[in-house]
């Protein structure tokens, strides 16, 4: 197993996923025309990936249904800073990567499975031919090279 590089801060994940936000709930299923229980999968995944985001030192990027969650997250912008200072201690940053810059969209669902175990939703798959990290040869369920750690 791939040793996780984590970061000791006094992050609770039931404290994270227990943020509730119904605003943004609405406005998820609204503009991605997905049912309400979608929805709320969706958020609780994006608060998932915050949660790996802040206590894991290598960077990760979110997988494109994460990255909507968290795109419509920041909007409510008080409400995402009070989750990040309560939650983490510091503001989750948003850095989007340049065209055809490698993501880590990959490496965030290894993670993922070894912090949450392989039950993942759907928000966290990975296409093979939409993905920078992975092509269609490779084995998309081994841990990304850029993982391992000496």
């Amino acid at each position: 197993m791939v040793a996780l590089r984590t970061r000791q801060i006094p992050a609770d994940l039931d404290k994270v996923l227990g943020f509730q936000l119904p605003l943004l709930v609405d406005r998820l299923s609204q503009k991605l025309e997905i049912a309400r229980d979608e929805a709320e999968k969706l958020f609780e995944d994006t608060k998932r990936f915050l949660f790996l985001a802040a206590t894991h030192l290598d960077p990760i990027s979110p997988t494109p249904e994460i990255d909507e969650g968290w795109h419509a997250f920041i909007l409510f912008t008080r409400d995402y800073e009070l989750f990040c200072q309560e939650n983490f201690g510091f503001f989750v940053h948003h850095a989007p990567s340049a065209p055809g810059q490698k993501t880590k969209t990959l490496r965030a669902r290894f993670v993922a499975r070894q912090v949450f175990g392989d039950n993942l939703s759907l928000n966290w798959g990975v296409e093979a031919s939409g993905s920078s990290d992975c092509a269609p040869e490779s084995n998309c369920e081994a841990p990304p090279a850029d993982c391992a750690t000496n």
